[in-house]
């Protein structure tokens, strides 16, 4: 019955014996290791402690490989690394870049055929996209602002520029169709400046005004008209030779005539 006991005791001995060794191999291990010196300055040895922290760093390594982008000196690299940094960028899909839709078709196009042949990233060009809206509204809305338009007009008619663009108003009112006057409306400031400036200069040149209509006509104008009413009333009277005819006809019309010159 002693027997077995004492092979089972040798047994334990030596279990504990290769335990021990083990733990001594690992523990000699853990403290031969070290960081080379040429190395340790590195920020990514800092949590390196022992070769198992090494094998692990090299394995996530191997898994990122193919999915982070390095980027390239420019100044040095070639044409192809270039491009091969940009097409890893570049977004598969041209849609993903977003544009308000009040911009037209050809504008988007145009817009994403650009970000995509440069290789701008979907979440950077959107952000891009947003300021430059952003930008363009407020100068658009600065186009059409009544208060910059009265600024614009006191610059062009000194501290008198409220009543020159009331009679300028008024003036273009009176003489513009329903359609030309929803033109005017949809003008951006600087051109119905130009607008504005070049009636109230015509105004003041012709002595324009509201009571009388010959005055509001301009000197070349007036001319122009009576020597058509004169040709009209002429071809009146040679064609009363044509046919029977009183005289009183015949004198109306040559007195209408006279009246044109005489006025003057």
């Amino acid at each position: 019955m002693t027997e077995p006991v004492a092979e089972e005791v040798i047994s334990q001995e030596a279990t504990t014996a290769t335990t021990g060794e083990q733990q001594n191999t690992e523990t000699t291990q853990q403290t031969e290791f070290s960081v080379p010196e040429s190395y340790k300055d590195k920020g990514w040895t800092q949590n390196i402690k022992s070769q198992d922290d090494v094998w692990k760093m090299l394995d996530n390594a191997q898994s990122q490989i193919g999915k982070k982008a390095v980027v390239p000196d420019f100044d040095k690299a070639t044409p192809k690394e270039i491009d091969d940094y940009i097409a890893q960028l570049r977004p598969q899909d041209k849609a993903v870049y977003k544009f308000s839709d009040d911009m037209p078709a050809e504008q988007k196009t145009a817009y994403a055929d650009m970000l995509h042949e440069i290789g701008i990233p979907a979440y950077q060009a959107n952000k891009l996209i947003e300021k430059y809206q952003g930008m363009e509204a407020a100068s658009v809305a600065k186009l059409y602002d009544k208060d910059e338009f009265m600024g614009e007009l006191k610059k062009s008619f000194g501290n008198d520029y409220e009543k020159v663009a009331g009679e300028t108003a008024k003036l273009l009112a009176s003489n513009l169709n329903a359609d030309d006057k929803a033109m005017l409306d949809k003008l951006p400031n600087p051109a119905l400046g130009v607008i504005y400036r070049a009636v109230a200069n015509l105004n003041k040149a012709y002595g324009a005004s509201e009571s009388s209509a010959a005055v509001n006509t301009p000197a070349q104008v007036q001319a122009i008209n009576k020597e058509e009413q004169a040709s009209k009333l002429r071809n009146d009277i040679y064609a009363l030779s044509k046919r029977q005819h009183t005289a009183e006809e015949k004198q109306t019309l040559v007195d209408q005539l006279n009246a044109l010159y005489v006025k003057g």
